[in-house]
């Protein structure tokens, strides 16, 4: 739960805070098989919406020292930004 006190952090500091995710690679039942949260309260990301904000903070668990695939992905994707 960082992104939510990220959020609580820069509301408190009167910024209009937005908590997104991005997207799952995995398939729906191989997440289920792993217990991964596949239904979480914050909406999917878009890269579309990125230039609607002034500040982007980025957050994501690390495997083997990388980024997360879905971040990764995503972050690939902002090449056009």
């Amino acid at each position: 739960m960082g992104a939510l006190v990220v959020a609580a952090g820069a509301s408190e500091a009167r910024a209009e805070v937005a908590v997104r995710r991005v997207p799952e690679l995995v398939p729906g039942a191989v997440a289920e098989q792993f217990h991964d949260q596949y239904d979480q309260a914050a909406p999917i990301a878009t890269v579309d919406e990125l230039p609607e904000h002034d500040a982007i903070v980025f957050g994501t668990a690390t495997r083997y020292g990388n980024i997360a695939a879905q971040m990764k992905q995503f972050i690939d994707q902002t090449g056009g930004l």
